[in-house]
């Protein structure tokens, strides 16, 4: 895993009045540190923007691999899910493993 100064174990989310959403997922093993600056940037331009971390991510190794795909799955269903009774609209970006539980 990268090192400790940039994890981030916070969950963002920004403008949350807007009706327009974006759900933005991190890769594996970092965090909302490297997403943290977009989801605002968005959320600045009129968009509701949500960072969440994944399951066992933003803290140590270990608890990174005591989560499985099928956790991360459901974390970000349940998130889009939120999003989705917020929103009329709802677009999803991924970095890295986040795109792949994005199509999902």
């Amino acid at each position: 895993m990268g090192h400790t100064e940039f994890f981030d174990s916070n969950n963002y989310e920004f403008n949350t009045k807007s009706r327009n959403g974006i759900y933005i997922i991190h890769g594996f093993s970092n965090s909302t540190y490297d997403v943290r600056e977009l989801a605002e940037y968005l959320g600045n331009s009129g968009f509701y923007t949500r960072a969440d971390n994944l399951p066992g991510h933003g803290t140590t190794a270990a608890d990174c691999n005591r989560c499985t795909y099928n956790d991360w799955i459901q974390f970000v269903e349940k998130g889009v899910s939120e999003m989705d009774s917020k929103c009329d609209n709802i677009f999803i970006i991924g970095i890295s493993l986040g795109s792949v539980l994005a199509i999902i």
